[in-house]
């Protein structure tokens, strides 16, 4: 990039070209971190912390399917996602106007009663 900005004699990058390289490293970064949890998981039993920190850079990533996969796969391990995870995953499915699941995903918050959710039973 520096050399590109000596090149053509120009002092400032445009931020879409800073964002964008700035999303992809992050996006490659997390990548590297969902195969390594893939192939170390069968040999260490993950934590619900390990699910969280993964749900909250798929989060970062802007990647909700992914994000909602791990969500998932925690709610079914057993694992209690934490009150900001569910708060997060609340306002993504909003965001993408699945409100019915958001709505399920509150009620389950709430009441924390099983390791099932409807949001899990119906996707």
């Amino acid at each position: 990039m520096f050399d590109c900005l000596k090149r053509n004699n120009k002092n400032v990058v445009p931020a879409e070209v800073l964002l964008t390289i700035l999303r992809n490293y992050t996006e490659n970064l997390i990548k590297d971190a969902d195969v390594l949890f893939k192939t170390v998981k069968n040999k260490v039993k993950p934590g619900a912390n390990t699910y969280n920190v993964l749900f909250f850079r798929w989060c970062r990533v802007r990647n909700p399917t992914r994000e909602m996969k791990v969500l998932k796969e925690m709610i079914q391990l057993g694992l209690l996602p934490c009150s900001l995870t569910c708060i997060t995953t609340i306002v993504t499915l909003c965001r993408a106007g699945a409100v019915t699941k958001a709505a399920d995903l509150s009620v389950f918050t709430r009441t924390k009663d099983s390791t099932m959710s409807s949001l899990t039973a119906k996707t």
